[in-house]
């Protein structure tokens, strides 16, 4: 209600006025607070996507188990590119596999487009480079001669025909099995 001779806003009765100076401090206190946080969310980790894998029966592998085990993996990995079967990939990578997404999205591309993979990989050696409770890196030598065909049977690879790789591979123990979490082409020739 505006007094009439002055023109200024007068409060209701039975209502406070809060002045301006009050009002500018609770506003800069709110923002305060907004930003404090914001800043906090910001140093926290995110949230992760998968619910946390579960490790009840952890069992160390010998450096001979190791690689028995990586090789179970790597042939089941290839054995899921040959059939074009994305169903494999939940026993061979770790749900919060990076390089499993991209398997899975490579063979969804192969079964859509009617191509055909016919991986050829020739392991030259492989190296324990640690071996704990719950993660296993390898590094594998290896020439990859893998080629694409198209539904009427022609080659439809592209780059070259042949290449050795060095591969780093983490294994990691995931609700008692173990799988594959990443890998990593540190060289080419």
């Amino acid at each position: 209600m505006a007094d009439r001779s002055t023109g200024i806003a007068q409060p209701e009765p039975g209502r406070t006025s809060v002045s301006p100076l009050k009002a500018f401090a609770v506003g800069l206190f709110l923002l305060a607070i907004l930003l404090a946080t914001i800043l906090i969310s910001r140093n926290q980790s995110p949230p992760t996507t998968a619910p946390p894998a579960t490790t009840t029966n952890i069992t160390t592998l010998t450096n001979p188990e190791a690689l028995a085990e990586f090789k179970r993996l790597d042939a089941a990995r290839i054995e899921a590119y040959l059939h074009s079967d994305q169903s494999m990939l939940t026993d061979i990578y770790t749900r919060s596999s990076a390089v499993g997404t991209t398997a899975t999205e490579e063979i969804e591309t192969l079964r859509s487009t009617g191509i055909r993979a016919d991986p050829r990989f020739k392991t030259l050696s492989l190296r324990i480079v640690s071996n704990g409770q719950t993660q296993i890196q390898i590094r594998q030598h290896v020439i990859d001669s893998s080629r694409f065909f198209d539904e009427t049977g022609k080659d439809v690879s592209t780059g070259p025909s042949r290449e050795t790789m060095i591969v780093l591979w983490t294994l990691e123990f995931e609700n008692d099995v173990w799988k594959i979490k990443d890998s990593v082409v540190e060289a080419r020739d």
